[in-house]
């Protein structure tokens, strides 16, 4: 056996080293790209749509809700580092 319990492999047989299956090949043979236009700014969308709403006093797409779900998961990783806290929030010491 080796390492981890799995037995040893040759070359090229190993994790990562297998024949794709064919749901694979059938979404690489399906998969498609897409490209914004030439001159497309997503930023002068957004505005655009937040001035249009605040102008006829329509709500917005993206009220505060979406805004906080978006976020909560990277200001919630942002204050776990800061903290130096592990998964379980036990503080590990700073180095």
């Amino acid at each position: 056996m080796g390492r981890l319990g799995v037995p040893p492999s040759a070359p090229g047989e190993g994790l990562g080293h297998r024949e794709p299956g064919k749901e694979a090949r059938i979404a690489d043979s399906t998969r498609e790209t897409w490209h914004a236009p030439d001159g497309y700014d997503d930023r002068l969308d957004h505005f655009r749509n937040f001035f249009a709403a605040v102008r006829s006093r329509q709500p917005v797409v993206e009220d505060a809700l979406f805004g906080l779900r978006a976020a909560a998961p990277s200001l919630l990783c942002n204050l776990s580092y800061e903290k130096q806290l592990t998964p379980g929030g036990v503080a590990v010491p700073v180095r």
